[in-house]
């Protein structure tokens, strides 16, 4: 897909909204972003088989404290959208497949390593993924957020740093979370999780 007509279906998603994370996925294309090639096959895999993600009613059943729960949670009280992918870009699933799959996972991995949706927690966010390596782009994109937060925060960079430090040091210390199909783990204590995967909030 060349750029002209990149452009046209991200301004044909933009006035269509219905899945959200075609927007994204549009956005990062544009940007022919370099991929870890050793996540390349396994988040592959999972996009064939989880292009969709659960209701959000589905969400609300799972009991407190799960995965499942704490996600939904999430989502309601920061009245966000979740992130799913049309049949119509499934050459750009298969190109940028870990891209596609942390734009599926972003508003998770706030969940899992506790960052809120805040300027802050972006950063934090983004410092994490980081440590990863998991494009170029993503790389990118923390370079940004960290542009954005020391102007907000030029009179407070200590707690700048605190926000980025934490994401950083969970990023080098915790496994690998974009290889894991997470919908299959939604119904287990998040603080189970976090203990498996060396999450330490």
């Amino acid at each position: 897909m060349n750029k002209l007509k990149t452009i046209i279906q991200l301004f044909k998603a933009l006035r269509n909204k219905k899945f959200i994370g075609d927007i994204a996925l549009l956005k990062a294309a544009l940007l022919s972003p370099s991929e870890n090639l050793s996540l390349k096959k396994k988040t592959q895999e999972l996009l064939e088989n989880n292009r969709v993600q659960p209701k959000l009613e589905d969400l609300a059943r799972y009991t407190e404290g799960s995965l499942g729960k704490e996600y939904y949670h999430f989502i309601k009280k920061n009245n966000l959208d979740l992130l799913n992918f049309s049949s119509n870009h499934t050459q750009l699933l298969q190109k940028y497949p870990v891209s596609a799959r942390y734009i599926q996972l972003h508003d998770l991995y706030h969940v899992l390593l506790g960052f809120d949706t805040s300027i802050l927690g972006e950063l934090a966010v983004y410092s994490f993924i980081r440590q990863k390596e998991y494009s170029s782009t993503l790389n990118s994109s923390y370079s940004v957020a960290k542009a954005i937060s020391f102007i907000l925060y030029i009179f407070n960079l200590k707690l700048l740093k605190e926000f980025d430090n934490r994401g950083r040091q969970l990023g080098l210390t915790s496994k690998e979370l974009i290889s894991v199909d997470w919908h299959k783990r939604l119904q287990e204590p998040l603080a189970d999780l976090r203990k498996e995967f060396q999450i330490e909030v």
